[in-house]
């Protein structure tokens, strides 16, 4: 009998696992019915957090194209971004794009992302989709950039004549008209400021492009000084990032000085501007009364320092002396690095295009301070050096907007 009663406690032990196991069946499924739903929400969650963010760049990049453009862009990117497979979603991603302005009037892009996905455990417990979303900004401070332009002669038949105007158009639209203030100087014999510091850039800068001609030798110097002095005319807004674009296509191959004779007239000295002979004559320009300069100019009006044209020598007496290429170039590209250098010390940074085969790359890369550049100062921000081996749209379009790139990404946040 003992035997008997012992055999039916064991009976409804068993009965009593079975249950109990069932019960912690049920719960490890649901436990691991959770973490795969929740996982997959948590994936949707980082897809669209990488999708959002890439997209909030995108228009930031682009509104300079006005808003709706800015927006459509940022519209295309947010798609671009997102690989769940489409059948995770109970709905398709949304993105809503919104604008705004800072307390100082800088322009704020928000982007709020929002999906359904679907679930495959839990709806066993009623929760048949998971909401999921995540936001994302980004703004920048205005821009204040001076454009350098190379109209020397060489323009011409290098097909940069042509290339130049749409480069330049295109790579406008990387700032925002009444934000981000332009300017543009031009360069060949002399210097010259087209289009002065303006918020309202686009038509005047575009109209400045279309008349502009092509002829001369490359003065590079005076187009930066020029520069430096247009993005130094403005007081800068808060935060506000302060550039400087040189563009050229050739060697620095003229370069000037201002001679001081009395009785206070001003004289000037021009050299190169020649690109057939393997020397140059430097001549000495007269006054307003047509009177040549005389030996009483004062040479010490060029700095001691420069390797080619120290103080003093033959220039307090003599009318003509003769420079070979290689002198005047290297001159030319000393007082453009040092002019660049001393941009870099009032806190412009500086970047460079080149175009064709005429061009020193390190002279452009120096002009920049590129990571590449043999003189790199890892003290001032650092620029960057593009380069278009052929004068067509296409090439150095892609230059102008690597740099467009450089700029606004650095500063997006």
């Amino acid at each position: 009998m003992h035997f008997i009663r012992g055999l039916k406690t064991a009976g409804r032990e068993s009965g009593q696992v079975l249950v109990l196991f069932a019960v912690s069946l049920s719960a490890l499924l649901l436990c691991a019915g959770m973490a795969i739903d929740f996982g997959l929400a948590y994936l949707t969650k980082a897809q669209l957090a990488r999708a959002s963010d890439a997209a909030s760049l995108t228009v930031m990049l682009n509104l300079g194209q006005g808003q709706t453009v800015a927006s459509s862009l940022g519209q295309n990117m947010f798609a671009a971004n997102l690989f769940l497979s489409r059948s995770w979603y109970a709905s398709a991603p949304v993105a809503t794009i919104s604008f705004a302005t800072d307390a100082y009037g800088d322009p704020i892009v928000n982007v709020a992302a929002t999906a359904t996905t679907n679930t495959y455990f839990i709806r066993l417990a009623g929760f048949t989709t998971l909401a999921v979303s995540n936001s994302s900004q980004a703004t920048r401070p205005p821009v204040i950039l001076a454009m350098a332009l190379d109209r020397s002669g060489s323009m011409g038949s290098d097909g940069g004549s042509t290339a130049l105007p749409p480069a330049v158009r295109t790579f406008l639209y990387y700032f925002i008209e009444n934000q981000d203030q332009l300017s543009e100087e031009s360069f060949s014999y002399t210097d010259r400021i087209d289009v002065p510091m303006t918020k309202t850039f686009h038509t005047p800068i575009n109209n400045s492009l279309s008349a502009m001609t092509y002829i001369g030798a490359t003065f590079g110097y005076g187009g930066l000084v020029d520069a430096e002095a247009q993005v130094l005319s403005v007081a800068p807004p808060p935060g506000a990032e302060r550039v400087v674009v040189f563009f050229t296509d050739g060697m620095a191959n003229t370069i000037q000085d201002i001679l001081k004779c009395p009785p206070g007239n001003t004289k000037e000295l021009d050299y190169g501007g020649n690109d057939t002979g393997t020397s140059y004559n430097v001549w000495l320009s007269t006054d307003t009364t047509g009177k040549n300069i005389s030996s009483t100019c004062n040479p010490t009006t060029f700095p001691a320092t420069d390797p080619v044209l120290g103080g003093g020598g033959s220039l307090a007496t003599a009318k003509w002396i003769t420079l070979d290429q290689t002198q005047i170039t290297t001159e030319g590209e000393y007082r453009a690095i040092n002019e660049a250098n001393k941009m870099r010390a009032e806190g412009i940074t500086v970047y460079a295009v080149g175009l064709g085969t005429g061009v020193n790359p390190t002279f452009l890369q120096e002009v920049a301070n590129d990571p590449s550049s043999p003189t790199y100062d890892a003290s001032f921000l650092p620029g960057l050096a593009e380069f278009s081996t052929s004068g067509t749209d296409t090439n150095l379009s892609v230059a102008f907007q690597q740099i467009g790139n450089a700029i606004v990404n650095r500063l997006t946040h």
